[in-house]
């Protein structure tokens, strides 16, 4: 994480989840390369969802579907997360 980044605790998990497509060249800018993209609602902004793994930075999927299915899911993690969350700071 970059030192300018503030961090900021999540309060809400939207319902919305989107795709956007996306192109891109390779490391060695030889081939044009196109990925979908999965977005899900984070206290009101539609934000990718991150993965460090990844060259990019963020999920990425190679149909539509695909990604709609990783934001889905990964939306319901999050979601069963913060209200567990929330049940133990509640006690």
């Amino acid at each position: 994480m970059n030192d300018k980044e503030e961090v900021v605790p999540i309060r809400d998990i939207g319902d919305k989840v989107s795709v956007r497509h996306l192109s891109f060249f390779n490391e060695k800018l030889d081939r044009l390369t196109s990925a979908w993209t999965p977005h899900i609602e984070v206290d009101g902004e539609m934000l990718k969802i991150r993965d460090p793994n990844n060259p990019l930075g963020f999920i990425t999927a190679d149909t539509r579907h695909k990604a709609r299915k990783i934001a889905i899911q990964v939306r319901d993690e999050m979601r069963k997360h913060l209200w567990e969350r929330s049940q133990s700071d509640a006690q």
